[in-house]
């Protein structure tokens, strides 16, 4: 996994941690985030 899809995933877990007070505000940045990481989990299967 590259930086970006640890970092994605890093701010994924920290998003779910704190549902009530982010997932408002950052919405588009979970989605794409998420997107990033199964994008990468897509072309480099495990």
């Amino acid at each position: 996994m590259d930086d970006a899809s640890a970092n994605a995933a890093m701010e994924i877990s920290r998003l779910m941690e704190n549902p009530s007070n982010t997932i408002r505000n950052d919405r588009i940045k979970v989605v794409t985030a998420t997107h990033g990481v199964l994008k990468e989990i897509a072309l480099n299967p495990v």
